[in-house]
């Protein structure tokens, strides 16, 4: 029972090596999901007709299906097409793909948080309409979003 052969050194290190390369996954896919977050939610709430539509499916297809299934489709579907990525990019894109519809959920309801008169004070200053959504509602909509958002990254 003592005379193990396991190498207990060797185990720690390649936990050590793959505990590095999760968090890295981890990290990249948040970042992922920050940058494409905004634009669906943004799209989903304010876009026209058609990207309001591309946007919701977007959302209910990553929202609606396993991250598995998801990322067993990258990882072996897309060969097929001729697109193939290392098993650590597959996985930092899928997580990455997943984790945006559900941010984007949180940065729509935020936006939708802010009152309309936001909107028409900013417009009565002579803003146009980018310019209030920068600098007015934004800012507003991400206090709003901020802790839902830092209870997603955990």
């Amino acid at each position: 029972m003592t005379n193990s052969s396991f190498n207990w050194r060797e185990a720690l290190w390649r936990l050590t090596k793959a505990a590095v390369v999760t968090v890295l996954i981890a990290l990249g896919s948040m970042v992922i999901a920050v940058v494409l977050g905004l634009p669906i939610a943004v799209g989903q709430w304010r876009g026209p007709r058609w990207v309001r539509m591309i946007c919701t499916l977007y959302v209910e297809f990553f929202r609606g299906t396993p991250v598995l299934v998801q990322l067993l489709f990258l990882y072996f579907g897309l060969p097929v097409i001729g697109i193939a990525m290392p098993g650590w990019l597959t996985a930092l894109v899928g997580l990455g793909l997943n984790y945006a519809a559900y941010e984007s959920q949180v940065y729509r309801a935020a936006l939708e948080a802010i009152p309309k008169g936001q909107w028409e004070a900013s417009y009565s200053l002579g803003m146009s309409p980018l310019l209030a959504f920068r600098r007015i509602i934004l800012p507003q909509a991400f206090r709003i979003a901020l802790p839902p958002m830092t209870n997603d990254f955990v």
